[in-house]
């Protein structure tokens, strides 16, 4: 049994071992840094989550003047539309990402390229989400909780999907 074992990880291609054993070895950072060290002190958590509501709030006020932010709850006349959470913020989409794109042994300016680019988008569809929720709040519409827990998910993680093929089209995995 241990040598069909064997034989089954033999013919593993060397690059999906290397891709493994790099995506094991960040799960295992990334938890520990974030339990142990972000998390407990709120960092980047707390910005992200005051960026988010800010910009919401900002762009939201073109279209309901009395639009504002207060800590993490976007407003309208004094009625909170939406919060913006930790679990919301979009690092774990960041994490995630970014894991995938290091996990792959590529070229680093690459690898940096799709990094900041992919970030920056993926964020930018994050609030893009998040202004879509607001309007959604603010318009009464009975699909929201469905939409803010299965479909904008799928959005998002669809997104990331795309961005990692692009990122990994041409790879040679042997």
């Amino acid at each position: 049994m241990l040598a069909d074992i064997r034989a089954q990880y033999d013919r593993i291609p060397k690059a999906v071992k290397v891709f493994a054993f790099r995506g094991v070895v960040l799960i295992l950072l990334w938890n520990i840094v974030y339990k142990f060290l972000l998390e407990p002190s709120g960092i980047p958590d707390v910005a992200m989550c005051h960026f988010f509501s800010n910009i919401s709030a900002g762009t939201m006020s073109l279209f309901y003047p009395y639009c504002y932010a207060k800590d993490v709850t976007v407003f309208v006349r004094d009625w909170p539309v939406i919060n913006i959470n930790a679990a919301c913020n979009g690092l774990e989409l960041l994490v995630i990402y970014t894991g995938f794109l290091v996990c792959l042994p590529t070229e680093w300016k690459r690898m940096l390229a799709y990094a900041i680019v992919g970030s920056v988008t993926i964020l930018f569809v994050n609030y893009l989400r998040f202004l879509a929720l607001s309007y959604m709040v603010l318009k009464n519409m009975a699909i929201t909780g469905f939409a803010h827990h299965y479909i904008f998910t799928i959005v998002v993680y669809g997104f990331i999907f795309l961005l990692w093929r692009q990122y990994s089209k041409g790879y040679d995995w042997r």
